[in-house]
């Protein structure tokens, strides 16, 4: 079939290709340009955001911490050594005492007649011993008179042996007396005790903690009744856990600092009183006692407390913020910047406090060590440096 265009067809089918041709040609020429342009001029990477501080020389200080509850050194539960009716009592809890002072009594009356009662023995058992001692004194000097009648054959063999036999029954009675001046004295003696013993004194000065009975009740002897409950706190102590790898630096004699969370602000000293040699096999850690004066009675039974204990101190070494030492690849590394870039560094810290390690080896001290921002570093990335987050 044939198609017939006509002459203004074709005219106009030639000025297109004309016109496209010519631009194709022009596209590929500025494409190419472009193409080659990019190839010569390498994309820029972009700066990281760092902050840094000055690797400096200086002194540190590791201590390690623990917790611990406050406790009064001395403490102690009352009660009288006999049984009997509380009949005083003569203080009340919160009341401050001194050692010797009176503090409970028990009903004294039946006491009372009872070392009267002994006492009165005692006497008649006493003037026995006397009556006992006279009268073998007087048989003593008759066997003497009757001893030397019997030699001279003044007197018979009879007469001789009962006189003899009046001394030894006299010697026996005397030593009876003498027993029974032991055995009423050793009673009276138990009554008194059990009068003493009938009134509570402080052993030592401190505090009533609690009391526990109250007048008119029953204290017996065979389960021992606790009427009050005293504490020193002039003098306090702390047990704590320490974990077993730190036990080196541990040792009677050292000073602790001590906070508790009831005072804010304030700080306690203590010394190491007593060092557990028995380590928890659970916890794997060991007790230590710790021992703090309290003059003013501030530190109170219970509270809870935090413990500082001096580890290590260092002298004039490199020191550099604790948070920038990083973990790579199984190493201890940090950045440095210079140049605009920043370097890995492997480093090897040594002791540290909450902000701040030493480095024993990798710098030298004055290199500027990121501090901020380097989660985001690789090695020879370029860096701009931001003021550090407060």
């Amino acid at each position: 079939m044939l198609i017939n265009y006509g002459g203004n067809g074709m005219q106009k089918l030639t000025g297109f290709f004309c016109l496209v041709i010519p631009l194709m040609v022009l596209v590929f020429v500025v494409g190419c340009g472009s193409h080659k342009n990019n190839a010569g001029n390498p994309q820029e990477e972009t700066p990281v955001a760092v902050s840094v501080v000055t690797a400096v020389r200086g002194d540190i200080s590791s201590y390690i911490h623990t917790t611990g509850t406050v406790y009064p050194v001395q403490e102690a539960f009352l009660s009288p050594k006999i049984g009997g009716r509380i009949e005083r009592i003569f203080v009340d809890e919160g009341d401050r005492i001194s050692a010797g002072q009176r503090l409970v009594q028990l009903e004294q009356s039946k006491l009372i007649m009872a070392k009267n009662e002994a006492a009165a023995a005692l006497n008649t058992a006493q003037a026995e011993l006397r009556i006992a001692q006279l009268n073998l004194a007087n048989i003593k000097k008759n066997l003497q008179r009757m001893e030397e009648l019997h030699r001279q054959k003044v007197i018979d063999d009879q007469k001789y042996d009962d006189v003899k036999t009046e001394y030894l029954n006299a010697e026996a009675q005397q030593q009876l007396s003498r027993a029974r001046v032991e055995q009423a004295s050793a009673h009276y003696a138990q009554m008194e005790q059990d009068l003493a013993d009938s009134v509570v004194y402080a052993p030592f000065s401190g505090f009533v903690v609690a009391k526990l009975m109250n007048e008119g009740e029953m204290v017996y002897t065979m389960t021992p009744s606790k009427v009050l409950h005293i504490t020193d706190l002039s003098r306090v102590k702390i047990e704590c856990p320490v974990a077993e790898a730190k036990k080196p630096f541990i040792h009677p004699g050292k000073t602790a600092r001590i906070d508790v969370d009831a005072l804010p602000g304030e700080q306690f000293v203590g010394t190491i009183s007593t060092v557990n040699p028995l380590i928890d096999a659970s916890s794997r850690t060991f007790k230590v006692k710790i021992e703090i004066d309290n003059p003013h009675f501030k530190l109170e039974s219970g509270m809870f407390a935090r413990i500082k204990i001096l580890e290590q101190e260092k002298k004039d070494v490199v020191l550099v913020p604790l948070k920038s030492v990083l973990e790579r690849d199984g190493k201890k590394v940090l950045f440095i910047v210079e140049n605009n870039r920043a370097r890995i560094v492997p480093v090897e810290p040594g002791i540290h406090d909450h902000t701040t390690t030493e480095i024993c080896s990798g710098l030298a001290g004055g290199e500027q060590v990121v501090s901020e921002g380097f989660y985001a570093l690789t090695n020879e990335a370029p860096v701009i440096l931001s003021p550090p987050v407060s």
